[in-house]
């Protein structure tokens, strides 16, 4: 607009009206409440109903309890909730005429007064050349590859319809949850029914993943159906529409800042998503070729995330297994079952394995019972045992999560900020999925700058010595 300021028709250009209203760093509560107030302000003043020496306290209690990107949001394109009287464009001109002028030369005042932030300058700006090179040169795909396997799940979609029909006594669409639904609990009567807010009984998968491991074997064919359509929907079937059909290559979207934790995603396609345990996985995989007279090299950080966990909460055993390039999963498996190293089986390392990234992401007694077929109370002695035997780690955990419920926020060791508005939410499930996110974030987190400034420096060094390679992909720590 060509009047950004306020206007002077109000009497307010030479006040400092909206000046300081982001001072105060804020939650995100009632969010469409504070748009509408403010709103209804910017309309009063406008048709001469609040007198002007009150407008700028209103607006300014209002405004400090939204945060920064809520009303940069709301200023651009939020419109929900708003008095049914004023219209789009004219509640969005009152909004900028009061605010737009103070939002601007603050953030300007603030940005000057702002120390240098090493996470904006070593790691977000390099990076825009970096993936765009990258976004540029694409990755080339074997499309007969993706083609061939799109029959064969096809064909195993079939065999898990027969399998799923047979046990349910009669034909229904399986992709439909409310059908689903009507079998299981219905007519097959199974214990355990828990309904959505719709009233349908839920099929998610945590509840069909808590159906089958207690024995009943039509979820657990539905969960192989869900995951072999999803193998063939949302990756042999959409990467040929991606396919460049001059090139053969994808060309994919990396998204810097699109989490929390400053992990990069990519979109049109994902290929951050592609599995690599299953077998399908690795076939979809061999798809990604390297052009004619070329080849790829992958490589990737061992075990990252438990080197920084290590660091950040000086677990001085973790940290000295890994100076001495020990094996990290027999080395824990060691110390929870109180075998010597030569005892160690398979499975006391997969299930030790199980719990060192399981602690990453704050797992709990019965998700670990779960995931490596355990009772609870065993689950339970395995996180003693562990937490006994590392401290350090619990200790890191406590801290994290009460440095996070006062400040509202967690920072990477490179001193990105994450934040978790809702940690002290009264909302018990929101409020323990933010618990359990805010220990992983510095973690997560820290592995991501890393990965930025491996990624920096790879380039550098491609472009200063000459290198007859291009960097491609970035799949997390790969």
């Amino acid at each position: 607009p060509k009047q950004v300021g306020p206007s002077t028709d109000d009497g307010f250009e030479d006040t400092q009206d909206g000046m300081d209203i982001l001072e105060t760093d804020l939650d995100e509560k009632s969010v469409s409440q504070q748009q509408q107030k403010l709103m209804g302000l910017a309309l009063s003043v406008k048709k001469g109903d609040t007198p002007k020496s009150k407008v700028s306290k209103k607006i300014k209690d209002v405004a400090k309890s939204m945060s920064e990107k809520d009303l940069e949001d709301f200023a651009s394109t939020k419109h929900k909730g708003l008095p049914k009287k004023v219209s789009k464009k004219e509640t969005k001109e009152n909004y900028m005429d009061i605010i737009g002028k103070g939002y601007t030369n603050l953030t300007k005042e603030k940005v000057s007064k702002m120390t240098p932030n090493p996470v904006y300058e070593e790691l977000e700006k390099p990076m825009i050349q970096v993936l765009s090179q990258m976004e540029e040169k694409g990755i080339k795909i074997d499309d007969k590859i993706l083609k061939n396997l799109s029959i064969k799940f096809e064909k195993e979609l079939k065999v898990l319809e027969k399998k799923i029909y047979e046990l349910a006594g009669e034909e229904f669409n399986i992709a439909s949850t409310k059908q689903l639904g009507d079998i299981l609990y219905k007519k097959l009567k199974i214990i355990g029914t828990k309904k959505t807010k719709k009233g349908n009984y839920a099929t998610n998968v945590n509840i069909l993943e808590d159906l089958a491991f207690q024995g009943h074997d039509l979820p657990r064919l539905i969960l192989d159906w869900r995951q072999k359509s999803k193998l063939k929907n949302t990756y042999t079937d959409s990467l040929q529409e991606f396919i460049d059909p001059k090139t053969k290559r994808i060309y994919t979207s990396f998204l810097l800042a699109a989490t929390n934790t400053g992990r990069l995603a990519s979109s049109d396609p994902n290929i951050q998503n592609i599995p690599i345990k299953s077998v399908e996985g690795k076939e979809i995989r061999s798809a990604f070729i390297a052009e004619k007279g070329n080849f790829l090299i992958s490589a990737d950080y061992s075990q990252i995330e438990m080197r920084i966990l290590a660091h950040m909460a000086d677990v001085k055993e973790l940290k000295k297994g890994f100076l001495n390039s020990e094996d990290i999963h027999n080395m824990t498996a060691a110390q929870i079952f109180e075998v010597k190293h030569s005892e160690i089986n398979e499975e006391m390392r997969r299930k030790a394995k199980a719990i060192n990234f399981g602690i990453i992401y704050g797992i709990s007694s019965y998700g670990l019972a779960k995931q490596i077929s355990v009772s609870n109370t065993e689950a339970e002695s395995f996180l003693r045992s562990y937490f006994k035997k590392f401290p350090e780690i619990k200790d890191y955990m406590n801290e994290t999560l009460k440095s996070c419920r006062k400040n509202g926020y967690v920072k990477t060791i490179f001193g990105r900020k994450c934040n978790f508005p809702n940690i002290n939410d009264k909302n018990h499930t929101l409020r323990t999925f933010q618990e359990r996110a805010s220990i992983n974030a510095p973690i997560q987190g820290t592995a991501a700058d890393l990965l930025r400034f491996a990624m920096i420096k790879i380039d550098q060094k491609i472009q200063n010595q000459d290198l007859k390679c291009k960097m491609l992909l970035q799949i997390h720590d790969e």
